[in-house]
């Protein structure tokens, strides 16, 4: 249904362009039609947009257990806005589970990061966790109420790009320029284990300080964490 305010619009628009000789007739619907699509065309209903900027830490992440999101919002609203973040991710038994986090949406054409901590299902193959993207909501929220839905989007770690690790490899997190020594612990090509290891260790090297989530949840993808 188009708005009133656009309905009044298109009227007056189609007074003031369409000729007096034509406005009767087939030749005339043709053109009011045009002329209308043209206009609603012309109000081009931009959305604030939502994506994964880092998935895990330092953009590396491993199935099962806790994990942290940076989101990213893109805002198209006239002015800032409280606001409220749902991510929804399906739990083994099915249901969903909804993880929320307030934040303040800006005016117009400005961006703004937080992050979410939500609770990846177990997977044999860490790359099957993009096969079905999680729903991903932003609200505008006053008063400890929803007031309309903003935007959603399907997103998974394949947005951003993101590396996946094996939930049977440990999981070393590097904040500085190298690998502190720990490449010898990882893989060996050719095998599924380390010799005289529990597990290898998959290092995450060159992690800065912004790429850390901001809630300890977030950490514990992590079996090891170095400052080099």
């Amino acid at each position: 249904m188009i708005d009133p305010a656009i309905q009044s619009r298109l009227s007056a628009s189609l007074r003031l362009r369409t000729p007096a000789r034509l406005r009767s007739g087939v030749g005339g619907w043709i053109i009011a039609l045009l002329l209308a699509i043209t206009l609603v065309t012309d109000q081009g209903v931009a959305q604030t947009e939502i994506t994964f900027e880092t998935f895990g830490i330092g953009n590396a992440y491993r199935p099962g257990g806790p994990i942290a999101a940076r989101v990213r919002l893109t805002s198209d609203l006239d002015e800032p806005a409280p606001g409220l973040l749902e991510w929804e991710i399906p739990n083994p038994d099915g249901d969903r589970q909804i993880n929320q986090r307030t934040i303040e949406i800006p005016g117009r054409g400005a961006s703004t990061t937080t992050w979410l901590i939500g609770d990846l299902p177990s997977r044999i193959d860490p790359l099957a966790v993009s096969a079905d993207p999680w729903m991903v909501r932003l609200f505008e929220y006053r008063d400890g109420r929803r007031i309309r839905e903003i935007a959603s989007a399907r997103l998974a770690p394949s947005v951003c790009a993101a590396r996946p690790i094996e939930q049977g490899a440990g999981m070393a997190v590097v904040i500085g320029p190298n690998e502190a020594g720990l490449s010898g612990y990882g893989q060996i090509p050719g095998r599924d284990d380390r010799p005289g290891l529990n597990e290898y260790l998959d290092v995450v090297p060159n992690v800065e300080p912004p790429d850390l989530p901001d809630s300890w949840p977030g950490y514990q993808q992590a079996d090891l964490i170095v400052w080099t």
